[in-house]
């Protein structure tokens, strides 16, 4: 789009925008009042993703209804005085919901149109946004995760004739979202808290009239200066540039104008027509969201796993424990049958729910797939163990790779000696801490690779055989803390001096002999 391009607006287009969406600063131009019945509104569904928060009943996710680069809130502001001053952050006329803890939200029975879509947290500045989501009457829309980012800033100066006073009261903002801002008098403006992306469509309206200044990125942390944009006195009164809103179509409308202004239902975009070709004013990050699905999780008796809204589903949901069970893994329908058993990363090609196979664990174990080390993982279920335990080196024909932290912690009825088999790769720290009865010979496989901090710290550990040719990296040298009992540690001929030498091994360096 050209940055030159100015389009004018007729302050009556706001009026009478305003007089048929109903807008009001409780937003009622966004959800229909209490009277409505959802067949006359539709419904919007998502989930909101923030990195290292469990809980996101914290974020609040608002709506805002646009007509083609204006939302709801811009024609509030536009319908009457500009604010004196120079930013404006918050949706003045969104109508706003909490997510639930797993980030998924709901919202009923909205008035069908195009929206702006934002999340909000209350204990970050991190934000998310999405223009052009389309709510069809009857219909529930599912939009993509929406994932929380760093924010930044756009700044400038909007001049009338160059002037470097005088310019007070321009309305700068961002095509199909509320974030907005006001010149003051030497004409600068802050537009803050933008959620990090490309391309939005920085837009400048003042009275009766708008102008497209052209595209900026926001950069995290940052402010991006857009410099100067000069608006002509003679701008101000043109008529030779009017934006005629053509409405929600399948195709662009036929012998356009200039300035003729219309969203794509089939891409989700909205353009405008600059006398040669159609242009994106604004448009949603995922277009239609062709190839997003809504996919909910059966678990079957096992532990919940949050409704996803995604193009993709990832192996991490293999990463779930039942007390005394094994996951077998995930089906697309609940017989459970083979052929319909789920290949990760599984790509959904419509709505799914995915069913949990479990099976029956043995010895008083279970077992929880871990795509990191390609095996099980391996989890000590709520029987309550009793003497020697009989660790399998394989689970279902498939390797038991991983003992994870905390295992057996404090397992005071567990007892005996203790052989690690071959196959796993990791101890997780304080995987047998306290376990007091436990003692004699700990043998550790060939196939250990790592050991976290205190993993048998408080047993009665007399001596160790580690099979391990190099020897396994240890997360602090406190592995065999308070291990009072033990006198030596058996290590592969050749591989003394290693261990000797590796870090945390050396701390036991004296105990450490050939086998």
């Amino acid at each position: 789009m050209k940055d030159s391009k100015k389009v004018l607006l007729w302050a009556s287009v706001f009026v009478l925008a305003i007089s048929v969406c109903g807008c009001n600063t409780q937003g009622n131009d966004a959800v229909g009042s209490d009277s409505d019945s959802n067949a006359n509104g539709g419904s919007l569904e998502g989930k909101v993703l923030f990195s290292n928060l469990t809980d996101c009943s914290g974020i609040t996710v608002s709506v805002d209804k646009a007509e083609g680069p204006l939302t709801a809130s811009i024609r509030s502001v536009l319908s009457g005085d500009a604010p004196q001053s120079r930013t404006i952050t918050s949706s003045r006329n969104a109508v706003t919901v909490s997510a639930k803890t797993d980030g998924t939200f709901k919202i009923e029975n909205i008035e069908p149109g195009t929206y702006s879509v934002e999340a909000t947290s209350s204990v970050s500045d991190k934000k998310a946004v999405q223009t052009n989501v389309v709510i069809e009457a009857g219909k529930n829309t599912v939009i993509g995760d929406m994932q929380l980012t760093a924010v930044g800033k756009i700044s400038g100066s909007v001049r009338l004739d160059g002037a470097t006073s005088g310019n007070l009261g321009f309305l700068v903002f961002i095509a199909g979202t509320s974030y907005m801002a006001v010149t003051d008098d030497t004409g600068s403006f802050t537009i803050s808290d933008i959620p990090v992306k490309d391309n939005y469509t920085i837009v400048v309206s003042k009275n009766s009239y708008m102008f497209v200044w052209g595209p900026a990125t926001t950069t995290a942390g940052a402010t991006v200066d857009m410099g100067v944009k000069t608006v002509a006195s003679s701008d101000l009164t043109a008529s030779n540039s009017y934006l005629v809103w053509k409405g929600s179509l399948s195709a662009a409308p036929a012998n356009p104008l200039v300035n003729w202004a219309y969203f794509n239902v089939l891409d989700g975009t909205t353009y405008l027509y600059d006398g040669s070709t159609w242009c994106i004013l604004a448009q949603s990050p995922n277009g239609d969201l062709s190839g997003f699905y809504k996919v909910s999780f059966d678990s079957m008796g096992g532990p919940s796993v949050s409704t996803m809204y995604t193009d993709k589903v990832g192996a991490e949901v293999l990463n779930i424990v039942r007390p005394g069970y094994a996951l077998a893994g995930w089906y697309t329908s609940s017989d459970l049958k083979e052929v319909n058993k789920v290949v990760f990363p599984y790509t959904p090609t419509s709505e799914k729910t995915l069913y949990a196979r479990w099976l029956l664990a043995t010895g008083g174990l279970s077992y929880v797939w871990t795509s990191t080390t390609s095996g099980y993982s391996l989890y000590p279920g709520n029987a309550l163990l009793t003497g020697n335990i009989n660790i399998p080196s394989f689970w279902q024909g498939v390797p038991v790779t991983e003992i994870p932290i905390r295992c057996f912690y404090n397992a005071a009825s567990l007892s005996g000696t203790l052989t690690i088999p071959e196959n796993v790769t990791t101890i997780g720290e304080y995987a047998f801490c306290e376990c007091r009865s436990l003692g004699g010979t700990f043998t550790l496989p060939s196939t250990l690779s790592s050991i976290g901090q205190k993993a048998f710290s408080g047993t009665n550990v007399t001596l160790v055989i580690c099979n391990a040719i190099n020897p396994p990296i240890l997360a602090a040298y406190t592995i065999f803390y308070q291990c009072t009992a033990l006198t030596a540690i058996k290590v592969p001929a050749g591989s003394v001096a290693a261990y000797k030498a590796a870090s945390g091994w050396s701390t036991y360096a004296a105990l450490i002999v050939s086998q």
